[in-house]
């Protein structure tokens, strides 16, 4: 095995423990909020998503009619969400911490799958530098070393 090839597999093995112990402490934290209060939708979640079906209300409703129909609508339409939380998804709450993570989790292995050349390539670079700068400098040497034969 080469040295990169080393080098890369540990960087690797250390960039999953570490991608572990971020999943795995938020998980905890995640689910003692769920527990306390209960799992909701983040409201600027709603309120975005509320604003562009007001968006497509004014453009259909009269001038007149339009505050009415808004207020109207913000009204039912939270008091939908609320009550389609509260019918389907409170009897999943216990699994969303986790499914929260499983995201979060394979969201962080991919980015770092995509990124872990740059230390690499940053590496391969900065080395043959420091060297011909004379700052670092490369020795070879021999030494004695104890194999096991099959015979």
């Amino acid at each position: 095995m080469r040295y990169c090839d080393i080098k890369s597999e540990g960087q690797n093995i250390l960039l999953m423990v570490f991608i572990l112990m971020i999943c795995g402490s938020l998980h905890f934290g995640c689910a003692a909020h769920i527990e306390q209060e209960g799992f909701s939708p983040p409201q600027f979640y709603i309120k975005m998503f509320m604003e562009q079906m007001e968006k497509q209300i004014e453009a259909r409703v009269p001038a007149k009619e339009r505050q009415e129909v808004i207020t109207q609508f913000r009204k039912e339409f939270q008091h939908t969400v609320d009550e389609f939380f509260a019918s389907t998804v409170k009897s999943y709450e216990k699994y969303m911490p986790l499914a929260i993570i499983a995201a979060l989790f394979m969201s962080l292995v991919t980015i770092t799958r995509l990124l872990t050349w740059v230390p690499t390539v940053l590496m391969s670079i900065i080395f043959p530098l420091l060297e011909a700068l004379g700052v670092v400098r490369l020795i070879s040497e021999t030494r004695e070393v104890q194999r096991l034969v099959i015979s």
